[in-house]
């Protein structure tokens, strides 16, 4: 995992990410993963990712939710 993760911030326990471009899907998927992988590590109790600034795909249909999840 990349040591640094842009937007993302750990403040008393909890966890937020906000990323922010152009990015593929795959590439927003990978994006949350890594912030999921950072709060485990940190042992946040909480994690807020906010994903409105990533554009660069289309909002994905339920299949691709489901695969992504």
């Amino acid at each position: 995992m990349d040591d640094e993760l842009e937007g993302f911030v750990l403040k008393e326990g909890r966890a937020v990410y906000r990323p922010a471009g152009l990015v593929t899907f795959g590439g927003a998927v990978a994006l949350v993963r890594a912030a999921i992988a950072r709060a485990l590590m940190n042992r946040a109790s909480e994690l807020l990712v906010d994903t409105t600034a990533l554009d660069g795909f289309p909002s994905p249909n339920t299949f691709e939710r489901f695969l992504a999840a």
